[in-house]
């Protein structure tokens, strides 16, 4: 398994993680949610996700950019 492919796992796990915990806390704040808070809130992680992973890619992309130009990657 490659180093990207075991980082992703490992995120992603602790990603899965974090949300258990996050719906917890919401729901002892505001009791269970409704389906339309629920769709709401999908839909803020979706974007935030997707926001983060573009951060992502392109610290990544970043870093390859500085290291082939240091001449550490060929």
């Amino acid at each position: 398994m490659e180093k990207n492919e075991l980082f992703e796992m490992i995120m992603y796990h602790l990603m899965e993680e974090a949300l258990k915990e996050e719906e917890k806390e919401i729901e002892e704040i505001f009791g269970e949610l409704n389906e339309e808070q629920t769709l709401y809130l999908s839909d803020l992680r979706k974007k935030y996700f997707g926001l983060g992973m573009d951060i992502y890619v392109s610290v990544l992309n970043f870093s390859k950019y500085f290291r082939k130009m240091a001449g550490d990657v060929q």
